[in-house]
C-alpha cells in the first residue's frame, strides 16, 4: 500500500519499506468533485450586507469567505451534476441558513457553535438528477452567515491528467487524454 502526505510543496508518495523499488511511478489523477471557491464570477450575492474578507487565517478554502450580517440576504450558485455541499465556518456568533435548491427549501442549517471550525460542510444533496441545478442560501439567524465554498459532484470521475515521475531524475512526463492503453499520448 502507498502512503500519501500532501503539504504546501506538493503530493509525496511513499511506497512501503521493504518494497523493491521502481525507476519510475505512474498515477492517474481523478476527480468527481470541483470546489468552487465563494469568490468564483459564477457565485451570486444578493443583498447589502455581504462583505469579502481575505487573508483571514483560519483556515478557509482559499485563505478567503463572503460574509453577511443582514437576514434576508441571499447567495445562489447554478451548477451542472448530481450533488452540491455547501462549506462554511461555524462559530458562536452564527445562525440558521434556510437552504434552497432548484427554488423548493430543502433544510435550515445551524452554524452555529462553541468553537470556531472552518471548512464544515453545513448541508449536502448528493441525489439530485444529473443536469442543471440552482443552491441558494438564505441567512436566517445569527450575526453572521458566511460562505466559504461550493463542492460539486459531477456523478461521473474524469481524468484531469497523469504523471509519470522518474525516480531517478525527479523529471516529470506528462500523459494527457482519456485513453486507458498503455502508451497514450505520452508528451
Amino acid at each position: 500500500t502507498l502512503s500519501f502526505t500532501h503539504n504546501s510543496s506538493g503530493l509525496t508518495i511513499q511506497a512501503p519499506a521493504g518494497q523493491a523499488s521502481s525507476p519510475a511511478y505512474a498515477f492517474k489523477i481523478t476527480q468527481d468533485k470541483v470546489l468552487v471557491n465563494n469568490d468564483d464570477a459564477g457565485v451570486t450575492y444578493s443583498g447589502t450586507g455581504w462583505s469579502h474578507q481575505a487573508n483571514r487565517g483560519l483556515g478557509d478554502s482559499n485563505n478567503n469567505i463572503h460574509a453577511t450580517t443582514n437576514n434576508g440576504d441571499s447567495v445562489s450558485y447554478t451548477f451542472t451534476g448530481t450533488g452540491i455541499q455547501y462549506i462554511a465556518e461555524t462559530y458562536s456568533d452564527q445562525g440558521n441558513v434556510a437552504v434552497y435548491i432548484d427554488g423548493t427549501l430543502q433544510q435550515t442549517v445551524n452554524a452555529s457553535s462553541s468553537s470556531r471550525q472552518a471548512q464544515v460542510v453545513l448541508y449536502q444533496n448528493l441525489n439530485l438528477s444529473a443536469g442543471q441545478h440552482t443552491i441558494k442560501l438564505v441567512k436566517m439567524s445569527g450575526s453572521f452567515m458566511l460562505v466559504d465554498a461550493f463542492k460539486v459532484i459531477s456523478g461521473t470521475t474524469t481524468t484531469s491528467y497523469v504523471k509519470i515521475v522518474n525516480r531517478n531524475s525527479g523529471k516529470l512526463l506528462d500523459v494527457t487524454g482519456g485513453s486507458a492503453t498503455n502508451g497514450a499520448l505520452i508528451q
